[in-house]
């Protein structure tokens, strides 16, 4: 009785490590679906873009307009999907000025667990604020950005929704909004 429990354990155990370890395995962004894609990837919002303050300090941006591009750097067996932002542009924004283009737009990565998004390297400075200019950063060590939905969930373009939070001296503001992707046209995530 005691090994058929131990080997009860194991095997949980066992199973345990193995779904970690695909959760943990690479994932390959592909379009049309099976096809590795590393090519540009575009982004345009769909509504809003805000950046409101946690705790209420400096107030709130909200931009009409914002875009993205970058490439994929980075993808394939054991490692991490890493696309490098070359672009970020926002415009239209009321309750402060982002300086646009931005100025460090850093990178984001793609993890198959929940297809989390996570930025590294940001540095966006926004001017005529409650508080005068603040930086907001994404650290080097990244920070939760949102989710990436695909093509199959969406039955058309993907999507990435924000919602994160990024530090300031100005006090910590959340980023939240809503990408569509535009190129490719389709976009899937293979593990």
């Amino acid at each position: 009785m005691k090994y058929v429990r131990i080997l009860g354990l194991a095997a949980l155990a066992s199973a345990a490590l193995m779904a970690m370890t695909g959760a943990a395995s690479a994932t390959s962004l592909t379009s049309p679906s099976g096809t590795i894609y590393t090519s540009t990837i575009k982004g345009e919002n769909e509504g809003a873009i805000t950046l409101t303050s946690v705790f209420g300090g400096f107030g709130a941006v909200s931009c009409k307009k914002s875009s993205f591009e970058g490439k994929v750097e980075n993808h394939g067996a054991g490692v991490t999907t890493i696309w490098t932002i070359t672009v970020l542009i926002f415009s239209e924004c009321t309750g402060g000025t982002p300086r646009s283009p931005v100025e460090k737009p850093g990178s984001m990565e793609f993890h198959w667990f929940g297809l989390q998004v996570t930025t590294k390297n940001l540095i966006l400075i926004i001017d005529k604020t409650a508080f005068g200019t603040c930086t907001f950063t994404a650290p080097s060590t990244g920070s939760s950005l949102g989710t990436l939905t695909m093509s199959s969930e969406t039955g058309g373009k993907a999507t990435i929704d924000i919602k994160g939070t990024l530090p300031s001296a100005c006090g910590s503001a959340t980023l939240e909004g809503s990408y569509v992707i535009t190129t490719p046209s389709t976009l899937y995530a293979d593990s």
